[in-house]
C-alpha cells in the first residue's frame, strides 16, 4: 500500500522523542512478533536464526512486523493499520544507539526508514574496531542479515559522504 498525500502530522515523527525519552515509540507499540511464515521465509533465505532476535553483538534488535505504508516516492514509511505487513527494526547511530526505524517488504526488497535520518544502514559498524577486514558494503538488506548486521548499506551516496 502507498501513501498518497503526506500527512500534516505523520504517526513516524515521534520516534525521536521517544527514543531521546527513553519511551516506546508508536512503531513499537505497533509492531508484533513475525509470524512462522515470514520467520521461515527469512531462513530458508539464508538469514540464521539468531540474528533475526538480535544483531552480531547479541543487542536484542528483534526484527518485528507491523502494518505499514510506504510513501509514493519510497523513502519514508508510517503506520497504517490498513496496510501491507514489513518487517521493521530498529535502526541504530554510530554509538549503537537507536535513532529511527526501518521497514522493509522483502518480496518486493522495498525499505524506508520512518524518519528518513540515515543515508546508511549499520552506522553502529563503523566505529567498530577492525584488525583484517575492511568495512563491509553490503549492496541488499537480505546479504546486511545474513551475515548478522555487520556492514553497512549505503541508502543515498550524496547524504552518506
Amino acid at each position: 500500500m502507498m501513501v498518497e498525500n503526506q500527512p500534516a502530522q505523520r504517526f513516524c515523527q515521534s520516534a525521536g522523542l521517544a527514543a531521546a525519552l527513553r519511551l516506546p515509540s508508536m512503531v513499537e507499540l505497533a509492531a508484533e512478533p513475525l509470524m512462522a511464515v515470514q520467520r521461515k521465509w527469512l531462513t530458508d533465505n539464508d538469514v540464521p536464526e539468531r540474528f533475526i532476535d538480535s544483531d552480531w553483538r547479541g543487542w536484542p534488535s528483534a526484527l518485528m512486523q507491523a502494518k505499514v505504508a510506504f510513501s509514493p516516492d519510497g523513502h519514508w514509511f508510517d503506520h497504517d493499520p490498513r496496510g501491507e505487513t514489513a518487517v521493521v527494526f530498529p535502526l541504530r547511530g554510530y554509538f549503537g544507539d537507536q535513532i529511527d526505524w526501518g521497514a522493509w517488504q522483502p518480496e518486493t526488497d522495498r525499505f524506508a526508514t520512518c524518519e528518513q535520518k540515515l543515508a546508511v544502514i549499520g552506522l553502529e559498524n563503523v566505529l567498530r574496531p577492525r584488525l583484517g577486514d575492511g568495512l563491509t558494503v553490503h549492496k541488499t538488506l537480505l546479504n546486511w542479515l545474513r551475515n548478522g548486521r555487520v556492514g553497512v548499506i549505503i541508502r543515498d551516496l550524496t547524504q552518506a559522504t
